[in-house]
Order: C-alpha cells, then sequence, then structure tokens
C-alpha cells in the first residue's frame, strides 16, 4: 500500500532506447565530430537525422557516455568534442566538472543516507545544506 502522497516506484517499465548507444551508433556520432570542433547534442541529432526532441538528446548523451573518454563532454561544456582534439586547458575544466559532479552526488548521498537512518526527518524540519 502506497501513502498518500508517495509515490510507487515501477521496476518493470521498458527500457528507453533513447539511453542506449550501439557501436554503429558510437561510430557514426565519431564521424560527424571528426569533420568539427564541437557540436551540441542537438546539432549532432540533426546530422544523425533525428528529430529535434529531448529524447534525441537524451540519446546523444548516451552515445558519448559510451564512448567515454574519446568523446569529451561535462557539464555546462559548450557541446561535445572528441578526446583527440581536446587541448590540456579543455581536460583539465572536464576533469574539474566531473569533481564538481561527484562531489555535490557525495553530499546528496551523504543526506540521504542520514535521513534512511535516522527516519525522523520531516519535510519541513530538512535544512537545506551548503556547498
Amino acid at each position: 500500500m502506497v501513502d498518500a502522497g508517495q509515490l510507487e516506484m515501477r521496476y518493470d517499465v521498458p527500457v528507453d532506447p533513447a539511453a542506449s548507444a550501439s557501436i554503429e551508433d558510437v561510430e557514426k556520432v565519431v564521424g560527424i565530430l571528426s569533420r568539427a570542433e564541437r557540436m551540441t547534442a542537438a546539432e549532432i541529432a540533426a546530422e544523425l537525422g533525428l528529430p529535434a526532441t529531448e529524447n534525441s538528446k537524451r540519446k546523444v548523451r548516451a552515445i558519448a557516455s559510451a564512448a567515454r573518454p574519446g568523446i569529451v563532454s561535462f557539464p555546462n561544456s559548450a557541446g561535445y568534442k572528441l578526446l583527440r582534439n581536446c587541448t590540456l586547458q579543455e581536460l583539465s575544466a572536464c576533469i574539474s566538472a566531473w569533481d564538481a559532479v561527484i562531489r555535490d552526488a557525495t553530499a546528496t548521498k551523504k543526506g540521504y543516507l542520514e535521513a534512511y537512518h535516522s527516519r525522523s526527518l520531516e519535510p519541513n524540519e530538512v535544512q537545506p545544506r551548503t556547498v
């Protein structure tokens, strides 16, 4: 039974094909990026002949993720770029950005673990954390 205000987690939902990538997908995107300095997910999706949708950008993100580290992308970057075309400064920015993601994820996990173990926190009692 689910309490009012809670959502039941579903584990039987089919996998979204936009979130997967094949070897052929990676090869296509590497070919596309080899002809450009840097491209956004929307630009790559258009080159792949995909419609201009969020699912198409998710597909590009999945392809780039499958191709790491060969395709470089990171939070707040200007787009996707081949590793072989990156400068050391760009790679340093990439590493710093992922370090920030890891720090934030670690702090988020810690908060959830504390809540899980205490089970005494009410939503209106939770204080914002500082980063």
